[in-house]
């Protein structure tokens, strides 16, 4: 009787076998993915087609340096001190040209100005074209101005009354937000309490505001209104100079804190951050709201 064997290939064999697959799996490769592999091809090509059109017949440095009104681009050549972009009549620009939103909103002229750095809210930005007798000098004296005593418009110079801050080059107005809390006392009321009356806000109410309060405006350098306040004739009339301010608030049942908000835009601001919001963080959305 024969002994028992192994179907297995001997150590010695098995690298032949492992070439030999090889080479005739190799016989069935192909490119499976040409279609693919022509889109993708035709894909780059185009792309590169655009980049040397737009280098070639576009300029570079205007995405991230405006022109002013006359088209000079900011930061470069001449204007190299002054490489941001401002708009002093950015609202009014806006507006009149509003229907390009949904057609052609790179198209959208705006009346600008070539500056060293975005200007503060008070400063004034000279136009140094209008100086130069240009048609397309735009500046206007404010008509509230001329009742003024003691006028300080100057001529061809653009009042910044909105604080700016600089977003890839253009100069873009920024609303500021301040808010103030006054705390005051409901009950008992300044009738009863011999106070003076708070009338800023609610002055039905007969609100007073308690030692303690006024000492914590102070500290935080929150104006306090005392000009709101109304004489009380019922006040003592020789309070204690020194009142304890934590034996006041503790005496008071109820109190009311009063939160007021102070918000300082431009009249145009909602479009203004329409246009913001086109042109720095999509365009879809915004025509989306823009359509009626």
């Amino acid at each position: 009787m024969s002994g028992a064997s192994c179907c297995c290939p001997s150590e010695e064999y098995e690298p032949q076998l492992t070439q030999r697959a090889n080479l005739k799996s190799s016989k069935h490769r192909k490119c499976t993915d040409c279609c693919c592999f022509l889109i993708f091809f035709l894909s780059v090509g185009v792309m590169m087609l655009i980049q040397t059109a737009a280098s070639t017949l576009g300029d570079p440095n205007k995405l991230l340096h405006g022109t002013d009104y006359a088209g000079t681009i900011c930061g470069i050549g001449d204007m190299a001190a002054k490489p941001y972009t401002h708009y002093p009549r950015l609202g009014a620009d806006l507006v009149s040209q509003r229907g390009k939103f949904a057609v052609e909103p790179w198209n959208i002229q705006l009346y600008g100005l070539c500056v060293e750095a975005c200007p503060a809210q008070g400063d004034d930005v000279h136009d140094y074209i209008c100086e130069q007798g240009s048609a397309a000098c735009k500046w206007r004296r404010n008509p509230l101005l001329d009742s003024w005593i003691g006028n300080r418009d100057d001529p061809n110079s653009w009042h910044t009354a909105v604080r700016t801050s600089s977003l890839m080059g253009r100069c873009m107005p920024v609303a500021i937000k301040k808010t103030q809390d006054v705390e005051l006392c409901a009950y008992p009321d300044c009738r009863d309490a011999g106070k003076d009356c708070f009338t800023l806000l609610y002055p039905e109410e007969h609100y007073w505001q308690p030692a303690t309060a006024k000492a914590r405006n102070r500290q935080t350098r929150t104006p306090t209104p005392t000009p709101t306040t109304n004489p009380n004739p019922n006040a003592n009339p020789n309070p204690n100079p020194n009142p304890n301010p934590h034996q006041e608030r503790s005496q008071c049942e109820r109190l009311v804190e009063l939160s007021t908000s102070r918000v300082s835009q431009s009249p145009s601001s909602s479009i203004e951050a329409e246009y913001i919001g086109a042109f720095f963080g999509g365009i879809s959305g915004t025509i989306a709201r823009l359509q009626p």
